[in-house]
């Protein structure tokens, strides 16, 4: 007797069925109250450096909807202008870990101090703006010889302002470097004492609302893509290694989060920012969000450490292996296929 097979939309509406199921326990565990029960022991604490604008916002969906408490982290923010600050108080042992972009990862690790690279949190090539002002003669890149630059010196914003003016042929010698504060450009540049400005939102939103049809945005896709990296003190993946995967876990969490319910996860951000959703939504980008240590990261450092060497920002002459800072562990243990560094 021939064996019967069972018909072909059984199959499918049984895989219909599981996948519906799938999808509502997804959504069950995003909803408040839904959450995996809490470890009985001791909550372990630990203080992260970030920034406080949309684009550091998967951490701060995390603690804001519960999912670092729920990993058994007692997490604390300290709030900085840059990545850059956080990082220099994080080496001084006065916070745990810092959300920075790639350039002060690079500067750092020139100069030999020891710390770890956990993930990269985020990735966009929109993060910063090169803004000039069109009645000062800035109508495209190679108008910016001669200019006075308004420069946050040492970061990612560097970095990508020179990398603007080599592509354009702009001799940096021909510029003149005026360093600034972050909360300090949109007045210099709103005031002229500046022609333009290298910076990241709300900054450089804020700066093309107020200079109107003056201003003249210059930045290339090409050479501003941005990274946001978590790092942490040395020492501290030895200590906790498995609570480094649970923060890493209540990131990854959160980036889910940002995904599946842009709305909510837009308003709890507004909410904890202090800001409007509108504000929020001008920078809001959910698929920006990441969890990975892409090779192509260290291709980002080591680029970055060209520059930093030429421009004598370190003493150091010789390229670091980056390798040496990366910390893959903690990340491949909770999502293998995230991680492509070649060790």
């Amino acid at each position: 007797m021939p064996t019967r097979t069972k018909p072909v939309f059984v199959f499918l509406a049984s895989a219909a069925a599981f996948a519906a199921v799938a999808m509502a326990l997804a959504f069950w565990i995003l909803q408040p109250g839904n959450r995996p029960q809490r470890s009985a022991e001791p909550p372990v604490k630990l203080v992260i450096g970030i920034v406080l604008i949309p684009s550091f916002g998967n951490l701060i969906l995390a603690q804001e909807a519960g999912y670092f408490d729920d990993q058994g982290l007692d997490v604390t923010f300290q709030t900085y202008q840059t990545g850059q600050a956080a990082v220099t108080d994080m080496l001084a042992g006065k916070i745990d870990l810092a959300l920075t972009a790639d350039t002060p990862i690079a500067l750092e690790a020139l100069k030999g101090a020891r710390f770890n690279v956990l993930a990269t949190t985020y990735e966009s090539s929109g993060f910063l703006k090169m803004i000039g002002r069109r009645d000062r003669g800035i109508a495209k890149a190679s108008d910016l010889a001669g200019k006075r630059l308004g420069t946050i010196i040492g970061t990612t914003a560097d970095f990508t302002q020179d990398s603007i003016l080599a592509i354009h042929g702009v001799d940096p010698k021909s510029i003149d470097r005026v360093s600034l504060a972050p909360a300090k450009a949109v007045d210099a540049l709103t005031a002229g004492e500046v022609d333009a400005v290298t910076i990241w939102a709300p900054y450089s939103l804020e700066l093309i609302k107020r200079l109107g049809d003056r201003a003249v945005v210059l930045s290339d896709d090409a050479v501003s893509l941005t990274t946001l990296n978590l790092v942490s003190r040395e020492g501290l993946v030895k200590q906790n290694p498995t609570k480094m995967r649970h923060l890493l876990a209540a990131i990854d969490r959160a980036n889910t989060l940002a995904r599946a319910d842009p709305d909510r996860a837009l308003r709890i951000l507004a909410k904890a920012l202090g800001i409007s959703e509108t504000e929020v939504r001008a920078d809001w980008v959910p698929a920006n969000f990441t969890l990975a240590l892409n090779q192509s990261l260290v291709i980002f450092l080591q680029d970055q450490a060209r520059w930093a060497i030429k421009r004598r920002l370190v003493d150091a002459t010789a390229m670091p292996d980056f390798m040496d800072w990366i910390h893959a562990d903690a990340l491949a243990a909770i999502k293998p296929q995230a991680v492509s560094v070649i060790r």
